[in-house]
């Protein structure tokens, strides 16, 4: 690799990182104001926290890159090609096991929601046990009111049906005395 081919690449890559640094400052910051206001780590805060991470290992690795890529020897350069590869593969570990996490994030969200599904029918199934109970009540005092209701209407016809006897006994009687 010629020198000015060199020089131009590490332009290049400063021209990179710089923004890249800002942007490791705002997100320091924006993590710094989760930890103040007692974030939720489990879902949002830490998703933006491991993207914090990795976008500061990856700042990292291309600030590496472009201070090492200044080395003139070829031997220094194998070496920090070596070293670059390996940062390269840290990166990617990096990224996977935030992809992992993603995953676990997703999951643990969903059981809350099936938590909280399950706890809102257990409620729903307490209050119609307790409106059954409520029911079953009513019916049997309703029950207990409808055998009364047909117990004195049972004596009243037995009264009725006695006092007509009674009647139709003291007619024929008045009749044969006429007779």
């Amino acid at each position: 690799m010629q020198p000015w081919n060199r020089r131009t690449k590490v332009n290049a890559l400063k021209a990179e990182v710089a923004p890249l640094k800002e942007e490791n400052v705002e997100l320091k910051q924006e993590n710094g104001t989760l930890e103040e206001e007692g974030g939720d780590f489990e879902g949002q805060g830490l998703d933006t926290l491991h993207k914090s991470q990795l976008r500061e290992l990856r700042l990292s690795n291309e600030t590496n890159q472009a201070h090492l890529l200044d080395v003139s020897s070829p031997a220094d350069q194998d070496l920090v090609l070596a070293d670059l590869e390996g940062a390269d593969g840290r990166v990617a570990a990096v990224e996977e096991w935030n992809e992992v996490l993603r995953v676990e994030i997703e999951t643990l969200r969903a059981e809350s929601e099936n938590e909280d599904l399950i706890t809102s029918l257990q409620s729903c199934l307490s209050t119609l046990e307790s409106t059954n109970a409520d029911l079953t009540a009513q019916l049997l005092s309703t029950q207990a009111q409808l055998s009364v209701k047909q117990n004195q209407l049972v004596r009243h016809d037995e009264e009725e049906g006695a006092k007509r006897d009674d009647r139709e006994e003291s007619r024929a009687t008045s009749r044969s005395g006429h007779a």
